[in-house]
């Protein structure tokens, strides 16, 4: 009888505690983002991870991450900055969905990944 109340306790304690982790955890608008971008140029291919699980609950999050200087300034793993060169193929993932998006420059990169993205999303969301 000791073990099962034990039991018992340590179960609902566990319960109360995923209960609280799940209230407590904010609410994520627009889920889990994957964006790869690679590049095959003169120098052959570049693989550049953009930003891996970008996660965020307001636009205005997004919008910076799309537009923002810094994500346009890709470098590969040897720390070699990416030339505007050949071809780019941005891979956008949200929960089942996936978007590839092919360009010839990164100038027409953040209106081209921000329609990516914002399709992927909603798309993900609806299935």
């Amino acid at each position: 009888m000791r073990k099962f109340l034990l039991l018992a306790v340590a179960t609902l304690t566990l319960l109360a505690g995923l209960g609280t982790a799940a209230v407590a955890a904010p609410q994520n608008d627009f889920g889990v983002l994957d964006i790869t971008v690679t590049q095959t140029g003169v120098a052959g291919t570049h693989h550049y991870l953009v930003d891996q699980s970008v996660t965020g609950t307001e636009r205005d999050q997004l919008d910076a991450l799309v537009s923002g200087s810094d994500f346009w300034a890709l470098s590969d793993s040897y720390g070699q900055p990416a030339a505007d060169e050949g071809t780019y193929e941005i891979i956008v993932r949200c929960g089942c969905m996936t978007k590839r998006v092919t360009l010839t420059s990164l100038a027409d990169a953040p209106a081209v990944l921000r329609n990516a993205v914002s399709m992927t999303m909603q798309l993900g969301h609806a299935s």
